[in-house]
C-alpha cells in the first residue's frame, strides 16, 4: 500500500507524520535510489530539518504546490507548535518560501536541482544522502548530477509570508525572477 493512501486515513497531522517518519526510515534502509521533492524546515531552536517525498510512495505525484498544502505545512505546525489549519491559512499556497529541491530521473541517472539557498553547509550532500544516491556517486559519479535550477529558489513574497506565520526572522530572502522574453517584431506572428 503506497504512503498516499495511508495517510488519507489519518485526520491527525502527528499521525501523519509518524507513519511517514517509519515509512521513510524503511526506503533509507532499503538503500533503493529514489526520487522526488524536498524542502528544508525550520525548527524554533534554529537548526534545520530535511523534509522528503519520494516519488515511488507517491506515485511519482510529488510535486511541490501539492506537497505543500497537504503535507509540508503539516509537518512545520508540528515542528513549531502551530494550530494546522491557521498555519495554513496564514501561509497559503506560498510553498516557494522555504529551500526546496527535487531528485528527478535522468537517462540513466539522477539529478539533484536545488535552489543553492540551502540553510546549512553539504546541503546538496545530505539531499543525496536521503534520496539513497551516496553509494551511486561513489560508484560511478557520472549517473548523479547536482545541478543549481531557478526554478528551485524561494521567490519574493513566499519566505516573507513563511517567517510572518511562524513569527520568526530565519534570514529567508525571496528572489524575484523576472522573465527576459526578448524577441524582435519579425519572430511575432499576429495571424492564428
Amino acid at each position: 500500500m503506497k504512503l498516499k493512501t495511508i495517510l488519507e486515513q489519518y485526520q491527525n497531522p502527528q499521525m501523519r507524520l509518524a507513519v511517514r517518519n517509519i515509512r521513510n526510515r524503511a526506503i533509507i534502509e532499503s538503500k533503493v535510489p529514489q526520487s522526488g521533492a524536498y524542502w528544508w524546515l525550520p525548527t524554533p531552536d534554529g537548526k534545520w530539518e530535511l523534509d522528503v517525498y519520494y516519488d515511488s510512495e507517491f506515485r511519482g505525484n510529488t510535486m511541490h504546490d501539492i506537497m505543500w498544502t497537504k503535507y509540508v505545512l503539516d509537518r512545520l505546525s508540528i515542528l513549531w507548535n502551530k494550530d494546522p489549519a491557521k498555519l495554513k491559512r496564514a501561509v497559503g499556497d506560498n510553498y516557494a518560501g522555504l529551500p526546496r529541491g527535487r531528485v528527478g530521473k535522468i537517462m540513466g541517472g539522477f539529478v539533484l536541482s536545488h535552489g543553492d539557498d540551502a540553510p546549512i553547509k553539504n546541503g546538496p550532500k545530505k539531499v543525496l544522502a536521503a534520496f539513497n544516491l551516496s553509494g551511486l556517486v561513489r560508484t560511478d559519479s557520472k549517473k548523479v548530477r547536482v545541478a543549481v535550477d531557478e526554478h528551485e529558489t524561494m521567490l519574493a513574497g513566499d519566505p516573507e509570508a513563511v517567517q510572518k506565520a511562524l513569527q520568526a526572522d530565519l534570514g529567508l530572502k525571496g528572489n524575484d525572477m523576472a522573465l527576459d522574453f526578448e524577441y524582435d517584431e519579425d519572430d511575432y506572428d499576429a495571424e492564428y
